[in-house]
């Protein structure tokens, strides 16, 4: 029986989390003023899945079902021996929103896929984002500049998300690190050394930032806050 299997390729990108008020200053950048091509805008739903005790994420991996319109995309990543901007990556269409295991055939989850993990696969915390990708194309490059604002949701807490996601299509890395210095440099941005699967788990966690009293200060008669 022939056996059809998800074709890995290594993901390179860079993500910058950007205040949303800053992205108005992004099309009055010389790097968008060039672009002819007309942005994609699409809605996404990405379900990320896991364990109880997280498995899949103490492995290093990650399985998600991604539907943009009547759309599902399976996504399996491993980090395994990946340098800090580079993941592998599996994807492959699905018929719903269920992961559908029989196709992580030849990805890195395989080794994992036993009974008692098929029972325990669960959906941990979502995403929805409202994605528009610019795609910056030259003879030698291809670099897909997605920014994505929405939210990351666990059903008990959430958390807003505000990023430019740069991901190498075709050409070298060094182009892609270029543009994103320029955007960083241009824009009130800091690279994010979190993806969003990375964030949701530290939500999952009780890891997100929460406000924090101040304790007392003791300021002198007479004093200034003038520097």
């Amino acid at each position: 029986m022939h056996r059809t299997e998800p074709v890995p390729h290594k993901e390179i990108e860079v993500k910058l989390e950007v205040a949303p008020a800053g992205l108005s200053a992004l099309k009055k950048l010389p790097l968008f003023k060039a672009i002819k091509a007309t942005a994609k805008r699409a809605d996404q739903v990405s379900v990320y899945f896991d364990t109880d005790k997280l498995k899949l994420r103490r492995k290093g991996l990650m399985l998600r079902v991604r539907r943009e319109g009547r759309r599902y995309v399976q996504t399996i990543k491993s980090s395994d021996n990946a340098g800090l901007f580079e993941r592998n990556e599996w994807e492959t269409e699905i018929a719903g929103k269920e992961p559908n295991l029989s196709k992580a055939r030849g990805t890195a989850l395989e080794p994992l896929l036993t009974d008692k993990l098929r029972r325990r696969l669960k959906p941990l915390f979502e995403t929805r984002v409202r994605r528009t990708i610019y795609p910056v194309v030259d003879n030698r490059h291809a670099i897909a500049v997605a920014v994505d604002r929405g939210t990351i949701d666990t059903g008990k807490r959430s958390q807003r998300l505000c990023e430019i996601e740069l991901e190498l299509e075709r050409g070298t890395s060094a182009k892609l690190f270029d543009i994103a210095r320029k955007l960083s440099q241009a824009l009130p941005a800091r690279l994010a050394v979190k993806s969003k699967s990375e964030r949701g788990y530290a939500i999952v966690d009780g890891e997100q930032e929460s406000p924090v009293k101040a304790i007392p200060v003791d300021i002198p008669a007479g004093g200034s806050f003038a520097r």
